[in-house]
């Protein structure tokens, strides 16, 4: 892994070449972060004084705003390492504030969300913010070696950033190798006060966060791509498949008749997972915090990295269901198969009685479903005047073809050295790129071909 004298200065050349650029000045006017501030990085100076109006180094510490300015929330993510145990064996993880997944962030679109992240864990981390279009504040981004050096142990670094243009569910992990495992939470944009949801209102929202589960320390998935897992958690439990979690499985309780919003996060790191209910169907609103034309379905497929909002209005006689996740994976002769083990969560009616057997979910049969994954992807449509829509242009100025590959050639596991230098070298000319796209087509469309 590149040290962090060679993450400055990779990030110092990428910024002086991005001054030379000229930015435009509502652009370099985002940067202003008040009176002389000195950035530090591991207990030293990193760049020195910087003053308003311009561009501070990318890699330091933004001591967090004090006390309550209107449209602007402020979180504090304590990252420290604590002992756990989802399955039959206790491991020592980093969490936010103590809990798998991580704190639920609540925001409203036009907001400044400003975290104070204090690393106080063994690891050096970031924190991505998945999905947020981060206009005009790129170094916020959380992308490690790229758009800042990992905050150290012992250290911390202040986010802020406006939360413009969306709505709906994205979430947060770390940006370090696989710590994103564990140090993963959901980020909720709800509409500005005032304004409602464009479908009815729910009487309760409910954040699901899928993750993946090792039995081994999480220093030892440095490899990329990771292994393969032990479990896949439902809001951090694991649910009744396996003997030693079978008396821990998240629980929903819900009335009959009223109406959720299910907040639905794949923070899985590599798999694709099918998701149903039993006997239930649900009505699809948002997905990557985008609304979509209302799609009614009895399965979803989510991705690794992404959210969907859905409607799950309780219309079933009382008892309980079960809501289920098992993997997809369509390439299953050139990958190695994951566990194909159905992880359970419950809706819970009231009234029900504790000796009432959950209904269970008919998952598909075959981990490479195909047919089932693409009905539903190719359901999900944008809501046509919705907020914040905008019409596909028909008028082209640029045509971009970008590749993308999956990584699987054996030469990686033999030469993983000069893997990582290909990988590192192709991340900071993609850091380059972006913003050299960004001054010469500020105001052109674009169509990527990917």
């Amino acid at each position: 892994m590149a040290t962090l004298e060679t993450c400055l200065a990779t990030t110092k050349e990428i910024r002086n070449h991005i001054r030379d650029l000229e930015l435009p000045d509502s652009l370099d006017k985002t940067y202003k972060t008040g009176p002389d501030e000195v950035v530090q990085v591991a207990g030293r100076a990193c760049g020195g004084n910087h003053h308003p109006g311009s561009i501070p180094p990318p890699c330091g510490n933004y001591p967090a705003s004090s006390g309550h300015q209107s449209g602007t929330r402020f979180d504090q993510a304590q990252v420290k390492n604590v002992v756990v145990k989802p399955l039959c064996k206790e491991q020592r993880i980093p969490t936010v504030n103590g809990s798998l997944p991580g704190p639920t962030i609540n925001v409203r679109e036009g907001d400044t969300l400003v975290v104070h992240v204090i690393n106080n864990s063994t690891f050096s981390i970031t924190i991505h913010w998945h999905g947020v279009f981060q206009l005009k504040s790129p170094w916020m981004d959380g992308a490690n070696m790229i758009t800042q050096c990992p905050i150290q142990p012992r250290n911390n670094f202040t986010y802020r950033f406006d939360i413009t243009g969306q709505e709906g569910t994205l979430f947060w992990h770390a940006h370090v190798v696989n710590l994103r495992a564990t140090l993963h939470g959901a980020l909720i944009i709800r509409p500005r006060s005032g304004r409602p949801y464009p479908f009815p209102k729910p009487y309760k929202e409910v954040p699901l966060v899928f993750g993946q589960w090792w039995d081994t320390d999480i220093e030892q998935l440095n490899l990329r791509p990771a292994p393969i897992c032990e479990a896949y958690l439902i809001n951090g439990l694991a649910g009744d498949s396996y003997p030693c979690s079978e008396n821990r499985m998240f629980k929903l309780k819900v009335i009959q008749g009223k109406t959720y919003l299910l907040r639905i996060i794949n923070a899985a790191l590599n798999t694709h997972l099918f998701f149903k209910i039993a006997d239930h169907n649900v009505t699809v609103v948002s997905v990557d915090a985008a609304y979509t034309t209302p799609y009614g379905s009895d399965v979803m497929i989510l991705t690794p990295g992404q959210t969907v909002d859905a409607l799950l209005t309780a219309d079933q006689p009382i008892g309980m269901y079960y809501m289920s996740i098992i993997p997809y994976l369509s390439a299953s002769s050139l990958a190695p198969a994951p566990p194909r083990k159905v992880i359970n969560s419950l809706i819970v009616y009231k009234g029900a009685t504790s000796t009432t057997s959950p209904s269970r979910s008919l998952m598909p049969s075959q981990i490479n479903s195909v047919s089932t994954a693409h009905r539903f992807s190719s359901n999900i449509t944008s809501l046509v005047g919705g907020p914040y829509w905008t019409p596909v242009p028909r008028h082209v100025d640029e045509k971009m073809f970008v590749t993308m590959g999956l990584g699987l050639e054996q030469y990686a596991l033999r030469k993983p050295s000069v893997l990582v230098r290909q990988v590192s070298a192709s991340l900071v000319l993609s850091a380059t790129v972006l913003f050299l796209c960004q001054e010469r087509f500020l105001s052109k469309k674009l169509i990527f071909i990917i």
